[in-house]
């Protein structure tokens, strides 16, 4: 295999990479969230996604809550205040909690898509 057909391989399968890491990472946000009883209405857990974010060079995705909850307030920043705290709610620190548990077996998840994609094109 050349170098420049190996490059494309990966390029190809970068997307669907990111995306299995991501949904893993995701699920570990809503475990998290679970665990540390962060769920009043269960808006904010509903809303957490992994988004594509993409440039020329670089291919990534990320996980928070998106929109915003009935009440109006984004889920974003309920987040926010939830994992660092605020004058009247003690810090959970549950996206750091999310991320540990969730970085081995996201790589996990993206090297399985890649042994796959490998083998599918030989």
């Amino acid at each position: 295999a050349s170098l420049e057909g190996d490059k494309k391989l990966f390029d190809s399968a970068a997307h669907d990479m990111l995306q299995a890491g991501g949904e893993v990472i995701a699920e570990a946000w809503r475990d998290a969230i679970r665990a540390h009883d962060l769920i009043d209405t269960g808006d904010m857990l509903n809303a957490v996604r992994v988004f594509d974010v993409a440039t020329e060079h670089v291919k990534k995705v990320t996980v928070y809550p998106e929109g915003r909850d009935r009440k109006g307030i984004r889920n974003a920043e309920k987040a926010f205040i939830n994992h660092y705290g605020a004058s009247r709610r003690k810090a959970t620190h549950f996206v750091d909690d999310a991320e540990t548990k969730a970085e081995g077996p996201a790589v996990d998840a993206m090297a399985a898509v890649w042994f796959d994609k490998l083998e599918s094109e030989g």
